[in-house]
C-alpha cells in the first residue's frame, strides 16, 4: 500500500521549507487568528523562521493580518495588527464532483466558506464530452456569480466516481457510464479555464475534506464510509491517506462486493447477497419498484399513485410515513449496520464518518441503529465497541467540498502557488 501523506514530512531542505509552510498554514486554518509568538510556540520553529514564512505568505496573499478584535489591519485605530489568519478576501478554490448521474460544483474561500454552489443533472447515457461540458458550464455560472467579490481562483479540484489516475489527470472508468473511458478530465478543464487542475477519487477527496474542515478535523486516525451509487471507504492512519500503490485511485476500500447481507439476491458481479444490492441508491429504488409491483391491488402504496418511483421521492415518502418506504428504510437500517461493523473490523477505527445521500433516507434512526450494532462487537473485544459513528455535516456534500480542498491542500504544500493561478 502507498501511504499518501496528508501532512508532509521533512527530508531535504526543500522538504523542510514545505513542512514549515504547511505547519503554519495548517495552524492558521485550524486555529486562526494566531500571533507570531503563538506560531513559534506551536511549531517549535525559531522566530526568524516563522517571520520569513509569514512574510512570504503575506506576499502571496494567502495570509492577512488582523487586529486583536479580528478586524483587518488598518480598519481600526490603535496599535499595529499582531495576529494572522488565512486570507478571506483574496483567493478562492473551486471544486467539481462528477458522478454517474449528476455534476455538483462549489467555489469556496480558504477557510471553506462556500460563496457559490450549484448542481446539474448529467444522465448516465451522455457522451463523456457532454458531461464535461455540463461541468464546465456549471463552473462558468458559479464564476460569474462570484465576480463581484473581486477574488481570484487558485485552482480547480475534481472529485470523480469510479477509477481515477491522478497522475495523468484521467478518469478511467465510471459505474453506469457506458460512454466513459479514459476521459482526459484535467486536460479539458485546464484548457477551458486556464487554471491548475487536480483530480482524485471522490471518496479520497471526501476524507481530505473531513480531515481539513469536517468531523475529523484534528484527528489522525479515522475511516470515511461513503454510500450512494456504491459502498466505499477511505482510511486515514497516523495522518496519512491509505492508497493503492499499483492500481488507480478507487481500487482500494470498496466494500459493496466484499460484505454480504442475508439476502439471496444475485449480484451483477456473480456473487449472492452483496451489500451493493441492498443499500446503494440504485438498490433502494429497485426495491421500491419490486414492492410496488408486489403491493399492487393490496391497498398500499397510495403515495406512489401520483409520485414517480425515484430516490428523491423515496425520501419524501418516508417523511409522510408511507408504508412501503418505511419497510425499505427498515431494511436499509439493518444492512447499514453490516457496512458499519464490517468497516470497523477491517480498519480498527476509533471514528467512522458516514457520508452520502442515502443517509438522508435513513435519517438519525439509521446512525443510532448503527451505533447499537457496534455495541455487539464488544463480545469480540471491548475496544471495538468504543468506535464512534457520526454523519458527515459538510454541505453540499463532503466529496464536492473535498474537490475544492484538493486545491487548498496543494496550496498549503506549495504544489499550487498564486503565481501559477494568475498565469
Amino acid at each position: 500500500m502507498l501511504i499518501s501523506q496528508l501532512y508532509p514530512t521533512a527530508e531535504t531542505p526543500a522538504d523542510i521549507r514545505q513542512r514549515n509552510r504547511f505547519a503554519v498554514l495548517r495552524l492558521l486554518r485550524d486555529h486562526d487568528p494566531l500571533s507570531k509568538s503563538d506560531l513559534v510556540r506551536f511549531t517549535d520553529r525559531t522566530n526568524t523562521t516563522i517571520a520569513t514564512i509569514l512574510d512570504g505568505l503575506l506576499a502571496e496573499g494567502l495570509v492577512e493580518t488582523v487586529n486583536e478584535t479580528g478586524s483587518l489591519a488598518g480598519t481600526t485605530r490603535g496599535r499595529p495588527a499582531s495576529l494572522y489568519r488565512l486570507s478571506t478576501a483574496r483567493w478562492l478554490a473551486a471544486g467539481i464532483q462528477i458522478a454517474s448521474n449528476s455534476v455538483t460544483a462549489i467555489i469556496m474561500t480558504l477557510d471553506a466558506t462556500i460563496v457559490a454552489q450549484g448542481s446539474a443533472p448529467a444522465p448516465e447515457d451522455l457522451a463523456a464530452e457532454d458531461v464535461l461540458d455540463i461541468a464546465g458550464n456549471l463552473l462558468d455560472d458559479l464564476i460569474e456569480r462570484t465576480q463581484e467579490l473581486n477574488m481570484s481562483l487558485l485552482g480547480l479540484g475534481v472529485a470523480l466516481e469510479g477509477f481515477v489516475s491522478p497522475e495523468t489527470g484521467e478518469s478511467l472508468w465510471m459505474l453506469f457510464r457506458s460512454k466513459w473511458k479514459d476521459v482526459p478530465v484535467r486536460a479539458y478543464l485546464e484548457q477551458r479555464f486556464r487554471l491548475p487542475v487536480m483530480i482524485d477519487y471522490r471518496v479520497y477527496a471526501a476524507a481530505l475534506a473531513e480531515a481539513s474542515y469536517g468531523a475529523a478535523r484534528g484527528i489522525q486516525d479515522f475511516v470515511y464510509l461513503n454510500i450512494d451509487t456504491g459502498i466505499a471507504t477511505a482510511t486515514v492512519s497516523s495522518g496519512a491517506l491509505v492508497r493503492s500503490s499499483t492500481q488507480p485511485a478507487g481500487i482500494t476500500g470498496g466494500l459493496g462486493h466484499v460484505l454480504t447481507s442475508r439476502s439471496s439476491r444475485p449480484c451483477f458481479c456473480g456473487n449472492i447477497g452483496c451489500l451493493h444490492n441492498e443499500i446503494t441508491i440504485q438498490a433502494l429504488t429497485a426495491q421500491l419498484g419490486e414492492f410496488l409491483t408486489l403491493g399492487r391491488g393490496h391497498g398500499i402504496g397510495l403515495f406512489w399513485e401520483d409520485h414517480a418511483p425515484t430516490f428523491e421521492n423515496l425520501i419524501a415518502a418516508v417523511r409522510q410515513n408511507d408504508a412501503l418506504a418505511l419497510q425499505i428504510r427498515d431494511r436499509f437500517i439493518e444492512n447499514l449496520g453490516i457496512a458499519v461493523t464490517g468497516a470497523i473490523q477491517l480498519y480498527s477505527a476509533n471514528l467512522l464518518i458516514v457520508g452520502g445521500p442515502t443517509l438522508h433516507f435513513g435519517g438519525p434512526e439509521a446512525l443510532e441503529a448503527a451505533q447499537h450494532a457496534i455495541q455487539r462487537l464488544t463480545i469480540l473485544h471491548e475496544l471495538l465497541g468504543s468506535t464512534k459513528v457520526i454523519a458527515s455535516t459538510l454541505l453540499p456534500d463532503s466529496a464536492t467540498v473535498g474537490a475544492a480542498t484538493l486545491v487548498v491542500h496543494a496550496v498549503m504544500v506549495g504544489t499550487i502557488t498564486p503565481d501559477l493561478a494568475l498565469e
